[in-house]
């Protein structure tokens, strides 16, 4: 439910940064990789000193890491 509505906040304001470092722990912590990287690269696109691009940047890549280590 959480999703839907930063998806919705999103769609109205797509460079909103209100709460998007709450949805980032959301996408972690329901392993949505995929949409945490879109995320951090949207907002890193609109400005790549972005706080919040950074930390979702970097939640995507702890959990990239994390899935790397289940596999092996």
């Amino acid at each position: 439910e959480a999703c839907v509505m930063f998806e919705a906040l999103l769609r109205a304001d797509p460079h909103c940064a209100e709460g998007m470092k709450d949805y980032g722990l959301i996408l972690y912590d329901t392993d949505q990789q995929a949409r945490l990287n879109e995320l951090a690269n949207a907002f890193l696109g609109v400005d790549d000193k972005s706080d919040v691009g950074w930390l979702l940047a970097a939640m995507f890549c702890a959990l990239k890491v994390s899935n790397v280590k289940l596999k092996q």
